[in-house]
């Protein structure tokens, strides 16, 4: 999908339609089979809809929060309730340091959107598919 990226032509004006609307959330629902990113997906069909790289990104971003949100605040309450209460302040200091590492790689992924050259990162997955042949 990433390699594709490289071949869609540029964009027009982002004005929606309801099939975009529905073409992005069929694509959001594959996200659920294992090792496929959501945001990569919406990205690329918004792409594929002709919606510009900028407001692409913007759509994925956006359908992304609320999910992610959803998932942040169920697992601290599942943490919280449970008999094995383990969350320390260590805990907390994870959730920082990853919560920085993912904004840094979002403005990488729009540094790369902006640039035209998301397609790159197709190069970077294929590490792992490539290693994970011969484990």
């Amino acid at each position: 999908i990433l390699f594709s990226l490289k071949f869609l032509r540029s964009a027009k004006i982002c004005e929606w339609q309801f099939l975009d609307a529905v073409f992005i959330g069929l694509a959001q629902t594959l996200a659920f089979i294992p090792g496929v990113s959501r945001l990569g997906l919406t990205y690329f069909s918004a792409r594929a809809r002709s919606i510009r790289p900028h407001d692409a990104f913007a759509i994925s971003f956006i359908a992304s929060l609320p999910l992610g949100m959803a998932g942040f605040v169920i697992g601290l309450y599942r943490l919280w309730s449970s008999s094995l209460y383990c969350f320390d302040f260590s805990y907390f200091v994870y959730i920082v340091i990853a919560s920085l590492g993912a904004y840094f790689l979002l403005v990488l992924l729009y540094f790369l959107i902006k640039r035209g050259r998301l397609w790159w990162l197709g190069w970077y997955m294929l590490l792992p598919m490539v290693v994970s042949f011969f484990l």
